[in-house]
This record gives structure tokens, C-alpha cells and sequence, in this order.
């Protein structure tokens, strides 16, 4: 019997064998996890957080998980958009982290590191773009440009994600209000907003209506610029 040869396969067959028991355990951490409506000043603390803990392992990606009941599908989307602004802000980069939505009985939030060769979490229920459910049946306003002050949520395209629903949901309609201190300058941003939906997303201006207003004057609040209403 050739025992040093018989040794030698013993050897090797135990070294592969905990390569392949390390490459099992590889598994997505879940960094930070939440259930409730995080207020702009939590959210950046946990986002800070998150992306803090990606530079701590330049090899490694990240995913994020936005998980909503099916109604509120349009705030899974505004909070992605909320969530990338930040990224761009501290200059991160976005192509190391997939943002998902997805539909569930509560909302949630996950946010996981995936080190190498390890699978990414199951996610259940993944939203398609910007489909709307069939269980909103009602008018909403779905996002609106507003006259403030320096606010702690970075500031977001409110129109690309309006446009993105109406574009994923062929039937739905829209109503745009447009206010300005002059009807004039009103009319004409209104008249911009359909060149930018028909030209850039493909949006037929018979699917929309304008309406446009004054501001109030003087205004010591919040006060819309655009509104975008949805109409299933």
C-alpha cells in the first residue's frame, strides 16, 4: 500500500471539502432592517449607517429591499427615489447597490451586504417598473413639486415617477395643476410638462388635463408648484 499517496488524496479531499462547506456558508447580512414610515432625518442616519458599512467592504454589493402593500406601491417609488438622491449626494456608487420594490402584507425595509459568492436574499412579490395595482381604483395625488425652504430629504424628480406610472399603465390618465404668481407663466410651464411627457416618455396629451391656479400670496407654509394626480 502506497500510504504517503493514500495521505496525499486524504489531504486534498479535506481541503476541498472545507472549501466547498465555507462556500455554503456564504450568505447576504442583513445590515438593518425596519417595519415603520421613517421620518427624512431617520432614514438618512440608517442610510448613512448602511453605506458606511459598504465602504467597510469595497468587494461586497448591496441590496435594498422596499417592501409595501400593493396601494401604496407609488411611496415604494418615491422612497427609492429619496434613497438615490442621498447616494448621489454622498457621492456613492449606485451600480453597487440594487434597489428592489416589492408588494407585502406590512411595509418593510431591508437593507443587506452580499459578500462574495454568496447568493442574493429571496425576494418574494418583486414589483414590475412602475405597475400600478388593480386595487387603486380612485384619484390620488401621486407626487408634487413644492415652493420651500432647505429641507433635510434631498429633493427628487417628482415628474420621472409620475411619467413612469402613467407610461407602465397605458389606461390610467393624469391631471397636472400648475401654479405660478401669473396665469401666463402658469399656462406656459403647463405647456412645457405635456412637450416633456409626449417627447421624453411617450405620454399622449389627450390622456392628460392642465389646470392652473396663482399662488397664495403672501405664503408662510408649503405650498405645491405642480401637483400630478393619477386617475386609474
Amino acid at each position: 500500500m502506497n500510504l504517503p499517496r493514500i495521505c496525499l488524496s486524504a489531504i486534498l479531499l479535506l481541503g476541498f471539502g472545507l472549501v466547498a462547506y465555507g462556500q455554503v456558508l456564504q450568505e447576504p447580512i442583513l445590515v438593518d432592517e425596519y417595519y415603520y414610515l421613517a421620518p427624512c432625518d431617520d432614514l438618512i442616519g440608517r442610510l448613512d449607517g448602511y453605506l458606511g458599512e459598504l465602504q467597510r467592504y469595497p468587494d461586497q454589493a448591496g441590496v435594498i429591499v422596499l417592501r409595501n402593500i400593493p396601494t401604496n406601491r407609488p411611496s415604494s417609488a418615491i422612497l427609492q427615489a429619496i434613497i438615490e438622491a442621498w447616494m448621489d449626494y454622498r457621492e456613492f456608487d449606485r451600480r453597487r447597490i440594487a434597489l428592489v420594490r416589492a408588494d407585502a402584507n406590512q411595509q418593510s425595509r431591508q437593507f443587506w451586504r452580499i459578500p462574495p459568492g454568496s447568493g442574493k436574499p429571496v425576494i418574494e412579490q418583486v414589483i414590475p417598473g412602475f405597475q400600478m395595482s388593480e386595487a387603486v381604483t380612485k384619484p390620488f395625488l401621486l407626487a408634487e413639486e413644492t415652493r420651500f425652504g432647505e429641507q433635510i430629504c434631498p429633493p427628487i424628480d417628482d415628474f420621472s415617477i409620475f411619467a413612469g406610472f402613467l407610461k407602465d399603465n397605458p389606461t390610467a390618465r393624469g391631471n397636472i395643476v400648475v401654479r405660478d404668481a401669473s396665469p401666463s407663466i402658469a399656462r406656459r410651464r403647463a405647456a412645457g410638462i405635456l412637450r416633456k411627457l409626449r417627447s421624453t416618455h411617450g405620454i399622449q396629451p389627450k390622456r392628460l388635463r392642465i389646470f392652473t391656479a396663482r399662488f397664495e400670496q403672501p405664503s408662510n407654509h408649503d405650498e405645491a408648484i405642480v401637483e400630478y394626480w393619477y386617475l386609474p
